[in-house]
């Protein structure tokens, strides 16, 4: 347990170094954003969670048939947050953290949702012993249907984020308002600085 979590702490560490390492402050400002690294970051932090999970799940057997059953939290940890968060890591990049965190609410409330209403399904009808038969596999197929349509709408859309904030910085860089020392009259006052 000890070595998963060593894991998935190096995971969630990594995919957070990818996404808020920039530039020097200064330049930064001024630096325009690459749209294919937007969406490169919005596959790998979806991506690179959920197939750690899936290997950490399909490696924890149980030994035996009849055995206790190997404790599913690490890679179900693992998947929801590459499912949930993953997405949304080009917006962050982008600097529009907002839209991200926004993203994460609707695939948060959207997974809410799904359980709930499979634990009301659930509790509301009797079991049946084929599959899709039951409320609750069609419910838990709808949810994953609208988790990856949210998912995949995010992934596509970040382009337009970083295109925003690069037309943004192209604004801010023809004219600047800065402090200034002007040494003819030994003064400090404003400063307009025009750059193309």
């Amino acid at each position: 347990m000890k070595n998963r979590l060593k894991w998935l702490v190096f995971i969630v560490v990594y995919l957070f170094f990818l996404t808020f390492t920039q530039d020097a402050a200064g330049e930064r400002i001024f630096k325009p954003k690459s749209e294919a690294k937007a969406r490169g970051l919005c596959i790998i932090g979806t991506l690179l969670p959920v197939a750690a999970g899936g290997l950490i799940w399909s490696l924890d057997q149980p030994e035996k048939k009849y055995g206790p059953s190997p404790d599913r939290t690490v890679p179900i940890v693992l998947i929801l947050t590459g499912i949930v968060t993953g997405p949304s890591y080009g917006y962050f990049y982008a600097e529009q953290p907002g839209r991200g965190m926004l993203s994460i609410g609707i695939r948060l409330g959207i997974g809410t949702a799904t359980w709930w209403a499979t634990e009301v399904a659930q509790r509301s009808s009797e079991t049946s012993a084929k599959f899709f038969d039951h409320p609750k596999d069609k419910i838990v197929a709808l949810g994953s249907l609208c988790l990856l349509a949210s998912g995949i709408y995010d992934i596509v859309k970040v382009k337009n984020a970083v295109r925003k904030y690069n037309q943004i910085i192209r604004e801010r860089r023809s004219l600047i308002l800065m402090p200034k020392y002007f040494s003819e009259s030994k003064a400090v006052g404003l400063g307009i600085e025009m750059k193309f």
